[in-house]
C-alpha cells in the first residue's frame, strides 16, 4: 500500500549531446521545464507515457505536446517484449537497474 499518492521524484531529460537529472523537490525550474514540455518545437520522448502524462498534469498542470511514446511505437511495430528494460538490453546491451523505481521518496 502506498503511504501517499504517487509523486514525481526524479525528472530525466536529454538532448543528443547532454543528459540531466532534475530533483523536483530541490529546484524551482518547473516553469521552464513545463514550457519545454508544452512546446510544439520540442520532441518529447517517453516510454509508456500514460502514467507520466497524468502525473505531470496533476502536479504541474502540464499539457505535453509533440509527444513520441516508444512503447506505443513498439505496439505498432508488433514488438512482443515492449518493456523499457527489454528494449534497452536488446538494442543497446544495457541492463536497466530498476532497484529504486518504486522507491517511496514522498514518505515522511
Amino acid at each position: 500500500m502506498h503511504c501517499f499518492k504517487e509523486k514525481i521524484c526524479l525528472i530525466q531529460i536529454a538532448t543528443d549531446k547532454e543528459a540531466h537529472l532534475i530533483d523536483p523537490f530541490e529546484i524551482k525550474a518547473a516553469p521552464f521545464f513545463i514550457r519545454v514540455l508544452e512546446s510544439s518545437d520540442v520532441m518529447t520522448v517517453f516510454h509508456g507515457a500514460d502514467f507520466d502524462i497524468r502525473t505531470l498534469d496533476r502536479e504541474y498542470q502540464a499539457r505535453v505536446k509533440n509527444l513520441f511514446d516508444t512503447e506505443i511505437a513498439c505496439r505498432f511495430l508488433g514488438v512482443r517484449e515492449r518493456g523499457l528494460g527489454a528494449l534497452l538490453k536488446k538494442h543497446f546491451n544495457v541492463d536497466a537497474n530498476k532497484k529504486f523505481q518504486a522507491f517511496q521518496c514522498g514518505c515522511q
